[in-house]
């Protein structure tokens, strides 16, 4: 088979399943009026190759009539002029799927984070001070849904004994958290946690925490998270 006959076979495989390819294009670049700007340019383009495929089929000097070209000879000008709308809407196209995408990878990072990107405020009020909290998703102190935060706290940081109405998720992303368990503060019967580790507690365990080195934990679960002390003195809130 000649190059050029293969080419055109080529190409109609393309056109052929062309409005399939614009609707899937057009899924992938997001919702709203960019995905509809893709999906259209992408059918533009597949119009042209279609003129394309039937002007490469037509003998040479035969006169077509274009409204915006009056009588032009098939085998040379159109040629050129359909290649150059070709190349002007396969650019088109690229910037509408750049636009696009860019605008999804926009959406996206909303719900991503790298390690430079967490924002870390101050520690919640029923913690003691030089802790760190940022929020990841969803909202702790809310009635329902779901949360994740991450917690700094400093070298040698207590948490005093105490148990959460609710499963608490933890993950310790860097240093050593030390966790022991019963209603008093006995570091002797901690445990050592290094990066990496994972816990879950359920409601009826009771336990106490402290910081070897500078420590980052994270904590998933069902909202609210609440803290109850085994000794109320224990609870900063009382102390305010």
């Amino acid at each position: 088979m000649p190059s050029g006959e293969l080419a055109r076979l080529n190409w109609a495989r393309v056109v052929d399943g062309g409005e399939c390819g614009a609707y899937a294009l057009g899924q992938l670049t997001g919702p709203g009026i960019l995905r509809d700007m893709t999906c259209g340019l992408v059918r533009l383009l597949l119009i042209l190759l279609q003129a394309h495929n039937r002007l490469t089929s037509l003998r040479p000097g035969l006169l077509l009539i274009f409204p915006w070209r009056g009588i032009i000879d098939g085998g040379g000008m159109m040629k050129r002029n359909l290649r150059l709308m070709l190349t002007v809407g396969g650019l088109l196209c690229g910037v509408g799927l750049a636009f696009a995408i860019g605008a999804h990878t926009t959406s996206a990072e909303k719900n991503t984070f790298t390690p430079a990107t967490i924002q870390y405020g101050a520690g919640p009020a029923f913690m003691n001070a030089g802790a760190q909290l940022a929020v990841l998703e969803g909202n702790p102190g809310a009635s329902s849904g779901t949360y994740t935060v991450r917690l700094k706290m400093p070298d040698k940081y207590r948490i005093a004994p105490h148990w959460h109405p609710l499963r608490e998720n933890v993950t310790v992303i860097s240093g050593t958290f030390k966790v022991g368990m019963g209603d008093s503060f006995e570091e002797m019967k901690m445990i050592a946690f290094p990066a990496g580790s994972f816990a879950y507690l359920d409601p009826d365990m009771h336990h106490y925490a402290m910081a070897s080195g500078e420590v980052v934990v994270q904590v998933h679960g069902m909202s609210p998270l609440q803290f109850n002390y085994d000794d109320p003195n224990d609870d900063p809130l009382r102390k305010k």
